[in-house]
């Protein structure tokens, strides 16, 4: 009897120290799964960060919250929350590796991304993606090389939302932008509540300076 419960102690102690959650999933977290697989990010978000806020050693929140901020295209936020579902064997699967090393692309880790990339090909070998991303990423290590002999800055009229040229004509330039105006009459997507796009013009001036759309 005494050797069974050092058994079960020993494996409770053992699943504790590797980060694993045996509690099932809570009624809030149930909910933001319903969210997310109808593709409203934002609100499967709020949810799972809610639960995981009333309970932290329930660590597959993690990689169901690194999900969505990669889904709501925030490669930062992203990243933090896919270190720590890396560490958790229980949750993290091979293909979480693909999505892990896109995330690291993003945010300018390449060497990082390439080490994922090659973990993930050790068992992915026919996988097209792959070889496809290592070249994209020689690529790109050859630009940062011959970085010296360009030049690459924003134009005044960027945003920091998301801005899309679409043509020139007749000294203007007219662009697809999410951006705020001032009288914005903008619709949002509910699955990301990203702003829709809108028709934006600015006026080409002498030497390429570009005004305010």
């Amino acid at each position: 009897m005494g050797f069974i419960k050092f058994i079960i102690v020993a494996g409770f102690l053992l699943s504790a120290s590797l980060g694993w959650s045996a509690a099932k999933p809570s009624g809030i977290e149930k909910k933001g799964d319903k969210l997310y697989q109808q593709s409203l990010y934002p609100a499967a978000l709020k949810l799972y960060m809610k639960a995981f806020s009333k309970n932290k050693t329930r660590t597959e929140l993690h990689l169901k919250i690194a999900n969505t901020y990669l889904n709501l295209n925030q490669p930062k936020e992203s990243e933090v929350w896919y270190k720590k579902a890396e560490s958790n064997p229980a949750v993290w699967k091979s293909m979480d590796k693909m999505s892990y090393a896109k995330v690291l692309s993003s945010n300018g880790k390449y060497a990082d991304s390439r080490a994922v990339l090659e973990q993930y090909s050790v068992d992915n070998s026919k996988d097209s993606r792959t070889k496809r991303m290592l070249n994209v990423l020689d690529t790109l290590d050859a630009l940062h090389r011959d970085s010296l002999r360009y030049s690459v800055s924003e134009l005044l009229v960027n945003s920091i939302e998301s801005d899309i040229p679409t043509a020139i004509y007749q000294k203007e330039l007219f662009m697809m932008s999410s951006r705020k105006d001032l009288i914005s009459t903008h619709k949002h997507h509910v699955w990301n509540n990203y702003a829709t796009y809108k028709l934006h013009q600015s006026h080409i001036k002498k030497m390429g300076a570009l005004t305010e759309p």
